[in-house]
């Protein structure tokens, strides 16, 4: 979900690459980005981004990234980005040429509803939430306050268990994640 972005920006998903090799030699010729299929965004857009799917997004913006827990993250480039030594970080060039879809030009611009559920409330000053499942993930898009008794701000999460309702306080959007683990099974 775009939370913030700048006017013109664009969020890259994907590819339009048909060739493997073609695929290899942009890949290790830094050249991927030319290739990519560009969207522009605005406040308020979703996406849902498969598994070995490409993806990146511009500086100064700010998104609301939800992914399913993995060790397997490949990174083709890093914007030559430094760890906490001071070296680059490491690039998955081999293993993501090995995954990636050709041609991966599908884009999905709404939450998949069978993997779970997302909804936005605004909460001002006092409010009760009833919830559906007995774990949600709380969010706070913008503003502080207080969720069953705990000071909340931008940007935090919480883990919400075995609660049937949020006592809310404050100014603040939040969002409720949850998954839909009936339809799913264990993802």
């Amino acid at each position: 979900m775009i939370l913030d972005a700048l006017p013109n920006a664009t969020i890259s998903i994907g590819h339009n690459i048909t060739d493997n090799f073609l695929l290899k030699d942009v890949i290790k010729n830094n050249h991927l980005h030319q290739f990519m299929i560009h969207y522009k965004i605005q406040k308020g857009d979703t996406f849902y981004i498969p598994s070995n799917t490409v993806h990146a997004i511009q500086k100064n913006t700010r998104i609301l990234e939800i992914a399913q827990a993995s060790v397997l993250n490949f990174r083709v480039d890093d914007y030559q980005r430094l760890d906490e030594n001071g070296q680059l970080r490491t690039l998955h060039i081999q293993e993501a040429i090995d995954v990636m879809k050709i041609p991966d030009s599908d884009v999905i611009t709404q939450f998949p509803s069978h993997l779970f559920s997302f909804d936005l409330i605004n909460v001002f000053k006092e409010d009760s939430i009833s919830l559906k499942e007995s774990i949600i993930l709380c969010v706070v898009i913008s503003g502080t306050g207080m969720i069953n008794g705990t000071a909340i701000h931008e940007g935090e999460c919480l883990v919400i268990h075995q609660e049937n309702i949020l006592k809310c306080n404050g100014n603040m959007e939040i969002g409720l994640l949850s998954s839909n683990k009936k339809n799913h099974g264990n993802t």
